[in-house]
This record gives structure tokens, C-alpha cells and sequence, in this order.
């Protein structure tokens, strides 16, 4: 998946268009984005184990548990600026 084609870029531009807080643009946008992607490795995942291609299978879990620790990191950083003690994701 390419991470910003035009799709994404009018979505991530609408939200940052939007009347709520900065905070939660880059929270929303970070989201909107990651989840996507997430997505998607999943589907390459699926595809890879279906051919028998383990080799691909392994980079792509290791892609998507990668980017899922970011959203973790993210998450960490968020609720410590802002003393929320609320989860931003399930996960």
C-alpha cells in the first residue's frame, strides 16, 4: 500500500481541517493513516501464508508489529502530555 496516495492525503487534509483541538488532529490523522496500513500488511500477510511464501509472511508480520508498537509508543507519549487516562486504540 502506498502510504499517501491521493485518498489519504484528502482524508488526512480533512482532518486537519477540522475545528477540534491540534491534539487531536494528530491524534485522529496518526490513526487514520497507521490503521490503514495495519490493514493492509494484514491482507499481504494473508496473501504470503496462502502462496506459501513464509519468507514474506515474516517481513510483513514484522512490519505491522512494528508499526503497531509505534501506535503504542504514540499512545504512551499522548496520555503522559496530556494526563488522559484513557486508551486512544484497542489493541
Amino acid at each position: 500500500m502506498e502510504a499517501f496516495n491521493k485518498k489519504t492525503l484528502e482524508t488526512l487534509r480533512q482532518i486537519m481541517s477540522t475545528e477540534l483541538p491540534e491534539m487531536e488532529k494528530l491524534v485522529q490523522g496518526f490513526d487514520w493513516v497507521t490503521t490503514r496500513v495495519i490493514e493492509s500488511t494484514q491482507n499481504e500477510i494473508d496473501l504470503a501464508r496462502a502462496m506459501h511464501d513464509s519468507e514474506t509472511a515474516v517481513k510483513q508480520q514484522i512490519k505491522m508489529e512494528t508499526l503497531k508498537s509505534a501506535r503504542n509508543i504514540f499512545e504512551n507519549c499522548y496520555i503522559q502530555a496530556t494526563g488522559s487516562r484513557t486508551k486512544l486504540w484497542k489493541e
